[in-house]
């Protein structure tokens, strides 16, 4: 398999999972739990059930569904971890096996691959958000704003850096 089809593979992986902690984020901070993450369970008793008990059901099932979310939020922090590691091990590799504008023509497609990916991803989290009430004031919108990852953009700068393109001789 050739580094970009490895690079683009991992890309896409780390970009979805950066949008999934994002969702997490921003619905553990609101104290929202979303529509796939509800608990939906009724007590199997027999007879009429109290206002009280049942209050007690629902509360108890309301904060194993948020204790679900802070599990899944942390399961997906691991993996995104993991994720940048060995995109960092594949990047470091390429960069020592391959030459300049061959890597540079690679960071350039991952750039606008990933920059496709985020708006889908960040049109599916509005959505999201619109559908189970989560608040989308100016500071949520910045922090729940998908961007490509830091260390990708990063790489891709420097490499511009070192390896500028040739001017077109007329």
């Amino acid at each position: 398999m050739s580094f970009f089809k490895k690079l683009r593979a991992l890309s896409l992986k780390i970009v979805k999972t950066e949008h999934h902690v994002s969702n997490l984020k921003t619905y553990l901070s609101q104290g929202i739990v979303p529509m796939g993450l509800i608990l939906k369970a009724s007590p199997l008793t027999t007879g009429a059930k109290s206002i009280r008990f049942m209050d007690r059901w629902n509360n108890i099932l309301h904060s194993s569904s948020v204790k679900l979310m802070d599990l899944l939020h942390a399961e997906a922090s691991h993996k995104h971890l993991n994720l940048q590691r060995s995109y960092n091990n594949i990047y470091n590799k390429s960069c020592q096996e391959l030459s300049g504008p061959e890597l540079l023509n690679i960071n350039e497609r991952l750039h606008d691959i990933l920059r496709i990916e985020s708006r889908k991803l960040h049109k599916k989290q509005i959505n999201k958000f619109t559908r189970d009430g989560v608040l989308l004031d100016t500071v949520a919108r910045e922090q729940t704003t998908l961007t490509l990852n830091r260390s990708i953009i990063t790489g891709i700068k420097s490499w511009n850096r070192r390896f500028k393109r040739k001017n077109k001789v007329a």
